[in-house]
């Protein structure tokens, strides 16, 4: 498999949970990352080797050697970022959700640009594999549950509201 050189945008506490566990895949290289409080974890990624940072996630997008942008940044602005580095030409995953913009219209632009741009998108939705996850949706799907009125997703629970 070929090396993923990889910019970092966003670096709060999700961000540096992934970015931690991004370090420890070697068909991964952290190249660059850039966060707008920068300087308040600057000392941290120094000791960790990562020297190349920016408080302007467009200078990221603008260095040729990243191929690859993970977006872990607050969730009101992942339509402008994902939309900036699919017109960037970078493969890109980003953190749940895509956009909190009620119309579909927000988010289908979106996509519509990754489209245009021929770059992959993926979006991390941590239960997605869950297997308790997976096992709610059949028991939905086949109708064996009731009515839904409610689903709470909590890391291993599922807790959920029937009327019957």
């Amino acid at each position: 498999m070929k090396q993923i050189h990889a910019g970092i945008i966003g670096l709060g506490r999700a961000g540096q949970m992934h970015l931690n566990n991004l370090m420890t895949m070697p068909d991964i290289k952290i190249v660059q990352v850039a966060d707008v409080f920068i300087e308040n974890i600057s000392e941290k990624l120094n000791g960790m080797g990562i020297t190349n940072q920016t408080r302007d996630y467009h200078e990221l997008l603008s260095n040729p050697e990243i191929d690859t942008v993970f977006i872990f940044t607050s969730t009101d602005t992942h339509e402008e970022i994902v939309t900036a580095a699919a017109k960037a030409g970078k493969n890109i995953f980003c953190e749940k959700p895509l956009s909190m913009n009620q119309h579909e219209e927000a988010s289908l632009n979106v996509l519509q640009a990754v489209k245009d741009a021929g770059v992959k998108l993926q979006i991390g939705f941590n239960r997605r594999m869950d297997h308790s996850s997976e096992m709610f949706m059949k028991m939905f799907a086949t109708a064996r549950l009731g009515l839904l009125r409610l689903l709470r997703l909590h890391h291993v629970i599922l807790t959920y509201s029937l009327t019957i």
